[in-house]
């Protein structure tokens, strides 16, 4: 009998972790979105010179209008160490606008990833008629 209650208690206990588990993951996908939202939030907020390269480009090709969307690389420290054009989500291709809108954000600092890793974000910049 004695053997009985001590495998009933492991599993119970094993039923249990895994619930533990998926709160915590719950918890850590939560802080992985707030922390891109830091980071888009960082990104608009240079959105306006963004707008300039735009109005620049306008000035060369008066039909330019449509989505720019970049990949920002970010290092564990908030440092964007690479940014590309994702040409195929993109239905602009200006090297002008493309190389305007890359130089602004090359030196720009965002927050670093909660958890000291590398981080991707794509964000597209669309560009048209109200902008």
């Amino acid at each position: 009998m004695k053997n009985q209650k001590s495998i009933v208690l492991t599993l119970v206990f094993l039923w249990a972790l895994p619930i533990s588990l998926c709160f915590a993951a719950g918890k850590s996908a939560n802080a992985v979105t707030v922390a891109k939202n830091r980071i888009k939030a960082s990104i608009r907020s240079k959105a306006q010179l963004a707008k300039s390269c735009y109005a620049e480009s306008l000035k060369q090709n008066k039909d330019i209008k449509g989505t720019l969307e970049l990949r920002f690389t970010i290092d564990d420290k908030g440092k964007l160490t690479s940014i590309e054009v994702l040409r195929d989500k993109s239905t602009i291709s200006d090297p002008q606008l493309e190389n305007c809108i890359i130089d602004i954000y090359k030196q720009a600092v965002v927050p670093a990833s909660a958890y000291g890793t590398v981080t991707t974000v794509n964000y597209p910049f669309n560009f048209g008629e109200s902008n």
